[in-house]
């Protein structure tokens, strides 16, 4: 967590602490600083990681950010290295942690959802949201398109638009790798291809509505006001 005040260590160890000790707090001169919790495993925020994993550390990271008040621009690539003699450097807990003893300590300040717009997206929380608004998009789209290359080429295009709208953007290697993992997801299940579209739409289209069946009991049941005037002339 980036701790843009001048009070970093003071905000990290005083007590009570409404988070969990912090593993190091790297100060500059200036008071401000960097605050570190050690994970006993790591999480892996590439395509090669799973989705769940990425989305509940992106929230343990939202409550210790608003447990400090830390910079919600932060990225989280680089920080200050706790062992450099530029850095005035506290130790703390000795043991690492897990993210579920990171979340147990952090209360009420763990938040219960992430953001879903962009521009609210900070931190780990914009790996997941850029992961989630691509692929319901993807779902959506993926019919539109025979060739696999130009659908990867579009769904790229996506992505970067949609990290355009972070208030600090996602590097390109990770965007471009989001992207292609989603497409080529997609690509290889034939339910979001044309063909699974049109099954799609069939079954829809089989189905009866209660307004559908309303409607068809009207029409079944209707008068025809001039076949009775005729009668009745007869």
């Amino acid at each position: 967590v980036d701790v843009d005040h001048r009070d970093t260590l003071l905000r990290a160890i005083s007590r009570p602490l409404a988070h969990p000790e912090p593993s190091w707090v790297a100060e500059s001169p200036s008071g401000r600083g960097h605050v570190g919790w050690v994970l006993r495993t790591p999480v892996c925020r590439t395509d090669s990681g799973r989705p769940k994993p990425l989305a509940y550390a992106a929230k343990v990271e939202e409550g210790l950010r608003a447990a400090l008040d830390g910079d919600v621009g932060y990225a989280g690539l680089l920080t200050k290295n706790p062992i450099h003699p530029d850095w005035a450097t506290t130790w703390g807990a000795p043991e690492p942690y897990s993210l579920e003893e990171l979340a147990r300590g952090l209360g009420d300040l763990m938040p219960r959802v992430l953001p879903r717009r962009a521009v609210e997206s900070s931190g780990l929380g914009r790996n997941v949201t850029l992961f989630n608004v691509l692929r319901r998009w993807a779902y959506r789209s993926r019919y539109r398109y025979d060739v696999q290359g130009e659908w990867e080429e579009v769904t790229l295009a996506y992505a970067v638009n949609v990290n355009a709208e972070f208030p600090v953007p996602l590097g390109v290697p990770e965007v471009a790798s989001t992207a292609r993992s989603v497409a080529r997801w997609v690509w290889r299940h034939e339910e979001f291809g044309p063909e699974g579209f049109r099954a799609v739409q069939a079954r829809r289209g089989r189905i009866v509505t209660p307004a559908v069946r309303e409607a068809n009991r009207v029409r079944r049941t209707k008068v025809n006001h001039a076949d009775v005037v005729l009668e009745v002339a007869e």
